[in-house]
This record gives C-alpha cells, structure tokens and sequence, in this order.
C-alpha cells in the first residue's frame, strides 16, 4: 500500500484561497490559479516539483529564531501564507534540476513580517543551497535600509545553532566551510560593482528613485546556475518608479496575459478602496492580520487616517498595500480573455473589412488592424511591426515585455530590417492583405502616417484621415467598452493586443469624453488605439448611411439618433483589479 502523502501547510493555504474559505484579494487568487496551471502544465514546460526541496527551504527557516518583541527567541513558525512562498520559490525546478523561478516579487502591507521572511530567505542561500562562495546582499538606495534585513539575519545567527558555523561582524557574516558570504550593499557608496551575486534581497523596492540598483545587481548573477533576486516591498505613493512597472508586470504574468517563467510573484492588498472601511478585508492586504499583527494596532491607524485626513495616503500605502497615485484600470484582463472567438478566422476570408493604422514615427512597435463585422459581432486582427535595431535591444524590450521573443517566433511581431520604422514594408504587406481581406478603408492619423497614406491612395485604396484627437474617439472608446461588456468581440488570442489592452491609461476631460492616453500609459498601446480608430471609422460610415436613408424616409426617427450608442459602465461588472 503506497504511502499517503501529508498535505503540507502550503497545499492546504492554496486549497483555502482557491475554495474561498481563506479571504485573499485579486492577486494571491490569481498566484494560486497559477500555482495549479503550473501543476498541470509541469510535464509539458519541462519543470518538475520537488516537495523535499521545498520542505528542506521551509525546515530550514523554522529552526531559527525571533529576534524581536513577544516570539523573541522562540523558534519561528511561518504562517501558511509565507510556506506558500518558499514552497514554489524552492521547490519549482526545471529539467537539469536548476531552480525554475531566478526573481521573486512579494509585496505586502508592513507589520507582516516581510523583513524577517527575506533575511530567512538569505541565510538559506548562504548556508544551506550548497553554493561554494555563495555572494549574498541586502541592497536598498540607503545604507540604513540596507542594513534592516541584514541586521535581522545578524541576530538570528546569533541566538541560533548557525553561530557555530558562523563568523560574524559589523558588515559581514561569513560561512567558511563554503567561503560564502552575506553583506549588506548601497547606492549611496561606489560597492555596487565587481559583484558576483548567488541571492539579492532587493529591500523596499518602492523607494528606488531609478532601477540602478536593480540592474547592477541582477547583472552580477549572470554566472551564477540559479541565482536568487528576491524583491519584497511595501507599496508606493509614486506610480513613475521602476517598482510599479514591475509590479504591472507581474499583475499582468499573474493574469495570463504575460509569460515569465521564472518570476515568481504574489500581491497581497485591498481589491477595492472601499475595503478599507471593512476590517474583515483588511486581511487581503495584511496576511498576518490577527496573529502577529495586532487587529487594535491596524484598527488605529484606521482610526487615525479618518481623523486627520493627511495621513490617509501614508497609511493606505503601509497598512493597507494600495499604491496611491495608481491610474485606474481601463478594462480588466478577465473581461477580455473570457470573450471566446465565435466566427472562426477562416471565414472572414474575402469579407469586407476596415483597417486602422497606429504607426510609430522612428524605431517604434508599429500596428496595423483591421475590424469586420460578421454575425453580429466583431472581429480584430492585428499585425504589429518593429525595427531590427529595436529588436535588437532585447533587454530593454524584455523589461517592457517579456515576452517579446516568443511572440516574434511565433509570428504576432514582424522584425522588419534596419534602425527605422520601414513603411515601405507595411505599406507592401497591406497591399497582401488586401488581396485576402476586402478592406473597404484605411483609417490613419496623419501625425504620423501621411506619407504611407498618399501612396495606399496612389495605389487606388480609400484612405481616411482619423485625427488621434478626444473628440473624435469618445464615441468608439465608448463603444469598445460596450462590445467588451456584451462579449462581443472575437479577437483570437491575440497576446500583443492583450498585453497593449492590460497596459491602457484612459484620459477624461471636463465633458466625460474619454480616450486612451499614450503618455500616461507608459508601455505600448498602439494596437488598441489602431481598433478604437477602426472602430470610429466603422460608426462614422454607419452614421453616414442612416442620416441617407433618414432623409429618405427609410429609417424612423424617434429624435434621438444616439440610443444605439448608449452605455454605461457600470451596466457590466468589470470589477476593479487594482
């Protein structure tokens, strides 16, 4: 009879969240949802599970101790949240053995013991991952910042059985059986450089001004066979910092709308402000709510953020784990990728199509899409552009997208040659495209895209000039927003235009017309605004043909020719992923 295996603290916390009976935001949903899709997709990926490794990690923690207040010298026991962690972080491996996951982002509100669990983290890396001269860091932008973690792992080597095997100083503490060692590093010094990094913990990530610090020290590990950046933060006040980009992408990996295979990454924080009034979903934000964060102490600075209302952004951020200046979510990337295509792609062969051009003005992504309306719903296919030289720059590119190889393999980009964008060579490929799709316009901004436009004219195509302007998308940005609320869009997994959907900041003037904001976004939307252009395109021929048929008497009007454009937002359950 084969033995049963015991469910660890890990399996059971990721059963809870799943199920419902553990309260957990959007995010910790989402790393659970994928902690499984991992599970069934491990053969396939060439990663396997290893449980001993990932109990060794935990094992490994748990005889240390407390160094601070109340637990002080008592052993630590993780709560299932933080096994949950270290059970993935350690036990995920890929084929060859080697640690699968190389980065991990953990961001949670303070007073949840994020700093004890990193410093845990770096003592096993320098003691227990069998790495001869193993290099371990705490960096920060500050030297005291630096110093908290590595502090707390100063003390625990010294109240626990590692003092036998330890020599520890002000700066340093040093395994000499393997020659390893653990310091703590900052920019404020020239001691970033000539590192040869085995574990980073990357300390309140929100507080890097720039990813200086990010970037040297990831570089460091690049001899390393399975290094460790282990990024653990509170939120932020300021949405331009190098974290929050990475937090983004990390949402969108948690979502499915990216890939990273080797980041882990776990968000624990309120799903909507409203929470916050609500103490039984201050637990989303604060995983140790009621055990070693006191629920009076959180209930305080509650107290304490409705009396003097200028310390309510200070508290959101530490206690609560909201980012204060973040832009709101345009539409979420569930209500997207639950929308199944319907008319298989193979029947708009010869129909009648718009096309939108949203081309870059140098070395830019460059997209080109075009919209059908066939029974009864709406269909979009993109194809998206960038130079070689642009490609080229893959470690730029990956920090925006990670997934940017993959996606030009797989033939969702096309890599044209040179250091500019080349519209002779979309202006070619419109010209196929037009030989297998009955495109009946093209849409385009003459910002940029004039001269590509004069010579589809030469060439005998409708061209149509759609200045990027609000006036001239409130009305399709709209109606997007109403197709996506009804589900009726086929836009065949397309995972570039999702990426540039998840990545969309809306902008609203004084009237309530909304478009898209290309400045406020940050990473790349240009396929979207492509579809919202089509889109516009597609209502303003259909307005021109009823106003003909209306003043033939072939259409009744009921003095109101908007009713068909009506929508409301709140119709649909979007739900707020922020």
């Amino acid at each position: 009879m084969a033995k049963k295996t015991i469910k660890h603290r890990a399996e059971q916390y990721a059963e809870d969240v799943r199920s419902g009976k553990q309260i957990a935001c959007h995010w910790v949903q989402q790393a659970v949802e994928r902690y499984y899709r991992d599970l069934d997709n491990a053969v396939e990926k060439g990663w396997y599970f290893d449980r001993q490794a990932a109990e060794r990690a935990i094992n490994f923690v748990e005889k240390l101790k407390h160094v601070k207040g109340k637990w002080a010298g008592k052993y630590l026991q993780l709560e299932p949240w933080q096994c949950f962690i270290l059970w993935q972080i350690f036990g995920w491996k890929m084929a060859d053995g080697t640690r699968r996951f190389t980065e991990a982002y953990v961001e949670v509100a303070r007073k949840n013991g994020k700093s004890t669990l990193a410093s845990a983290v770096a003592l096993y890396m320098e003691f227990a991952d069998k790495e001869m001269g193993a290099e371990v860091y705490s960096v920060a932008t500050t030297r005291d910042q630096a110093r908290i973690c590595f502090d707390y792992a100063q003390q625990m080597v010294r109240v626990s059985d590692l003092r036998d095997f330890a020599v520890v100083t002000r700066d340093a503490i040093v395994f000499e059986r393997l020659g390893a060692t653990y310091k703590p590093l900052s920019s404020e010094g020239k001691t970033l450089d000539g590192k040869h990094s085995h574990c980073v913990i990357c300390d309140e990530y929100h507080a890097h001004p720039t990813d200086e610090v990010y970037d040297v020290m990831q570089t460091s590990m690049g001899a390393r066979q399975q290094p460790l950046m282990f990024i653990i933060t509170t939120s932020g006040l300021n949405t331009s910092v190098p974290c929050f980009a990475y937090r983004k992408t990390m949402c969108q990996v948690l979502d499915g709308a990216l890939d990273a295979e080797r980041n882990f990454a776990i968000i624990y924080t309120l799903d909507d402000l409203s929470e916050v009034d609500n103490s039984d979903m201050w637990i989303k934000a604060n995983p140790c709510y009621g055990i070693s964060l006191g629920e009076e102490w959180l209930r305080d600075q509650w107290k304490k953020m409705k009396r003097e209302p200028n310390k309510i952004a200070n508290i959101m951020t530490k206690s609560f784990n909201v980012w204060m200046d973040a832009p709101t979510v345009w539409i979420p990337d569930r209500a997207w990728s639950e929308m199944k295509s319907v008319v298989p792609m193979e029947n708009l062969i010869g129909k009648k199509c718009i096309a939108a051009l949203d081309l870059a003005a140098v070395n830019d992504y460059c997209s080109l899409m075009l919209l059908f309306n066939e029974a009864g719903r709406y269909q979009m296919l993109w194809w998206f552009y960038i130079p070689d030289d642009k490609y080229k720059q893959r470690y730029d590119l990956q920090r925006e997208n990670a997934n940017i190889e993959e996606w030009v393999r797989d033939g969702y980009i096309t890599v044209t040659d040179g250091n500019v964008t080349d519209y002779d060579y979309i202006l070619a490929d419109i010209e196929k495209i037009g030989q297998i799709y009955d495109i009946t316009a093209v849409a385009y901004d003459p910002w940029n895209s004039s001269t590509v436009a004069s010579k589809l004219a030469e060439r005998g195509i409708n061209v149509q000039m759609f200045t990027q302007t609000i006036g001239n998308f409130a009305t399709p940005t709209k109606e997007f927003e109403r197709l996506v609320g009804l589900g009726v869009i086929d836009h065949y997994d397309n995972p570039v235009a999702r990426w540039m959907l998840s990545n969309v900041v809306i902008k609203e003037d004084v009237n309530g017309n909304r478009r898209p904001d290309k400045s406020k976004s940050g990473e790349k939307i240009d396929g979207i605004v492509a579809a919202i252009m089509a889109l516009g395109q597609h209502l303003s021929d259909n307005a021109e043909q009823l106003s003909v048929y209306a003043t033939r008497g072939i259409v009744g009007d009921d003095g109101d020719d908007n009713d068909d454009f009506e929508f409301d937002l709140d119709d649909f359950d979007y739900g707020n992923d922020e």
